[in-house]
């Protein structure tokens, strides 16, 4: 029973979140086709037997004992919430040496990040004072009832902050740093230094704060640091240390509640438990995040794996080209066969900007103005494709003076290529692109 008390309290101490949308998976994607007449595009959800996006905040909010969602009909496109950030841009550029077409996905960058942690510390807090309020009510009367309603309102409701706030670094290492591609290629080729890394990292941070803040021995920290890049490659390691580690939390617990002893803690817990089951805590515990998260998605998102923890989301977009062919510069899959570009993600489509970083799926097509760059450089030399959409962004932020005083220097052949690849006015010809837009008088320059 020990266990199993202990798992309860920290289920708890987590919101206790267990009656989300189960099992479900929603898929969203987004259609657009490219052509010379412009870009349009449609947002829908796959699968149109799954909710939509508004029906699962509602749901969240309140409808979640109600039965089943309502479903769309079949076949009807769904539209994307605006708030989402999925419009995609279409933008044309032009320079004396070429021009580019670019599309952007931009997701989540208009998010403001420390404006979404300090709003997950309220809510935390709001949490943990309407948990702290109800063992108060339950159990006041009793000798551990005000330690334990102290113990979450202090120092466990401000400790529960920094840990998410270590939980959230942590899925943003994963998503910059490709962490889960780096471990399922470390399961196949054994220990990946980066992955054992990165973990050991993130296990001294927690060990450090969990036995500083006194939630667990300085021997069950240092039993952490050197378990947790096990836990890693396989899940069936370290059980014993994880037993273990929760037993050291579980003696802690009984000293601050000033218990005799574990099995009076266990007692405790079953008390709790029961109690918390008769007053479906659950749901009102996921009322206050509902209610402090519906209008803002992003934070909404932060909290799905609480509140709808068995939800698997993906977010999908494709764009049909027509005419234009391969882009020059893409982070998408091009297919030949059909003309199209493909960005796949298995996110919420809440969660870049917030949950995850930002999203920038974008793809360009670069035209050299190849008469131009001759007049420029001659026959011996042109432009990368990076180097001209550098130079044409460059180009399009200079001023008009700045702009006639580079095509000056073009006109008097400043960057003329001889035979032997060699500019004399100009300097290096890898220095070029550089050279000229410094010529355009940017900041740095």
């Amino acid at each position: 029973m020990q266990m199993r008390s202990v798992y309860w309290l920290s289920g708890m101490v987590c919101l206790g979140a267990t009656g989300g949308l189960g099992g479900c998976s929603i898929e969203y994607a987004s259609k657009m086709t490219l052509s010379e007449q412009g870009l349009t595009q449609q947002v829908s959800v796959t699968d149109t037997r799954q909710p939509t996006a508004d029906q699962i905040r509602a749901f969240a909010q309140g409808e979640r004992r109600s039965g089943t969602l309502p479903q769309p009909a079949q076949g009807d496109p769904i539209a994307m919430p605006a708030d989402l950030g999925t419009e995609p841009l279409l933008h044309s550029i032009s320079s004396p040496l070429g021009s580019a077409k670019i599309v952007a996905l931009p997701r989540g960058g208009a998010t403001s990040i420390m404006s979404g942690l300090d709003q997950v510390k309220e809510i935390t807090h709001e949490v943990a004072e309407a948990v702290s309020t109800w063992l108060d009510q339950r159990f006041g009367s009793t000798t551990w009832g005000p330690r334990a309603a102290s113990l979450v309102r202090g120092r466990g409701a401000n400790d529960v902050t920094d840990l998410a706030a270590i939980a959230w670094s942590v899925t943003w290492s994963f998503t910059l740093f490709d962490m889960q591609g780096i471990m399922d290629e470390a399961q196949n080729a054994g220990q990946n230094q980066i992955a054992y890394n990165v973990w050991q990292r993130i296990a001294q941070a927690s060990a450090a704060l969990l036995v500083e803040r006194e939630w667990i021995s300085a021997e069950a920290g240092t039993m952490l640091t050197g378990v947790q890049a096990k836990f890693v490659m396989n899940d069936a390691v370290g059980k014993p240390q994880l037993y273990a580690l929760l037993a050291s939390l579980s003696h802690h617990l009984t000293q601050a509640l000033d218990l005799p002893d574990t099995e009076a803690l266990n007692k405790v817990m079953r008390e709790v438990s029961d109690q918390w089951d008769r007053d479906d805590m659950n749901t009102k515990l996921l009322a206050i995040i509902s209610k402090r998260t519906h209008d803002h998605p992003h934070l909404y998102a932060l909290f799905t794996p609480v509140t709808d923890f068995m939800t698997s989301f993906k977010l999908n977009a494709s764009m049909k080209v027509d005419g234009l062919g391969k882009p020059t510069l893409t982070n998408a899959e091009w297919s030949k066969a059909s003309s199209t570009l493909t960005w796949a993600s298995d996110r919420n489509p809440w969660a870049p900007g917030l949950a995850t970083p930002g999203l920038y799926w974008t793809a360009a097509w670069i035209t050299p103005d190849d008469q131009a760059q001759q007049h420029a450089f001659g026959d011996h030399f042109r432009l990368g494709d990076n180097d001209l959409l550098a130079f044409a962004v460059a180009w399009n932020a200079a001023s008009d003076a700045g702009q006639q005083l580079l095509q000056n220097r073009i006109d008097d052949g400043d960057f003329m290529a001889d035979a032997n690849g060699n500019a004399p006015k100009a300097g290096p010809l890898e220095s070029i692109a550089l050279n000229m837009i410094d010529s355009l008088g940017t900041p740095g320059g």
